[in-house]
């Protein structure tokens, strides 16, 4: 039987049927699984990334991380109507191909068998393998065979292993060198107060995800935490808790003043 939901007024005595208190706790348990996700000794990560479904379509299973090409939308409005309004878009996805690389461009987050539905991420930051053929590179592009690495391109490398050939690397899409905001790495040093901190801010990552002071651009910089994740977030933040952040300025009194405003708790030693 379906839950009901039904509102209850100021003042009315309150017996949820069973199925409303069920649905309730179902919801209740996404989400805190979703601020908790700790698992495999990682700390949580809380990210404002925007992915997207994808049907695999490429012929073959797909490791995790693995990039796609997105190609057709699987119910389009003119196939039904009801379901292009009401539910999340489903794109089918295809390996990088000489004749698809000017398409949109979906980096997977989950292992993906042949035919089947899975998440695929648009923006945000990931994991995944890049071919590195200069370690000065700091972008990737996409090639017929995979990720490598640029002097610019459409993905933003926030850190990668030292060395070249195919190497692990965390990378933003979204962080081209044409445009788009500059992703730093924020350290907290200080609470000043609520959601508010201070921290040093990085350009990148060493080798074992230290942070070197040649890298370091700013010290006692200002940080706010956005409003979604206080609850989640602020009472777990500590001297030495690191961020993907992106700076903002504001005009105020007294001067303008830039915050850094993270999207994205990094959980590393």
């Amino acid at each position: 039987m379906a839950a009901t939901l039904k509102y209850v007024k100021s003042g009315q005595r309150f017996h949820p049927p069973a199925d409303d208190w069920n649905a309730f706790c179902d919801a209740a348990r996404a989400h805190l699984a979703g601020l908790h996700d700790i698992g495999g000794g990682a700390a949580a990560r809380i990210s404002l990334a925007s992915t997207v479904r994808i049907q695999n379509d490429a012929g073959a299973d797909l490791d995790q991380f693995a990039p796609v090409i997105l190609d057709d939308l699987l119910i389009t409005f003119a196939d039904n109507e009801a379901e292009f309004r009401h539910r999340p878009p489903v794109f089918s996805a295809v390996a990088p191909a000489e004749d698809n690389l000017g398409k949109p461009l979906a980096i997977l987050q989950e292992p993906l068998a042949d035919g089947k539905v899975g998440r695929a991420l648009l923006a945000g930051v990931t994991p995944a393998q890049v071919a590195v053929s200069d370690e000065a590179h700091d972008y990737a592009t996409l090639s017929a065979t995979g990720l490598v690495s640029a002097a610019s391109g459409e993905l933003r490398i926030l850190w990668k292993a030292a060395g070249t050939g195919t190497q692990w690397a965390v990378v933003l899409l979204g962080g081209s060198a044409s445009g788009g905001a500059t992703v730093r790495i924020a350290n907290v040093t200080a609470w000043l107060a609520s959601r508010t901190y201070t921290v040093d801010i990085y350009t990148k990552w060493q080798p074992g995800f230290t942070l070197s002071t040649a890298d370091r651009i700013a010290e006692g910089a200002t940080m706010k935490t956005p409003t979604l994740n206080d609850a989640a977030v602020a009472d777990r933040i500590t001297v030495g808790t690191k961020f993907h952040v992106v700076e903002i300025p504001f005009a105020e009194e007294g001067g303008d003043v830039s915050y850094w405003v993270p999207f994205e708790r990094v959980g590393l030693p």
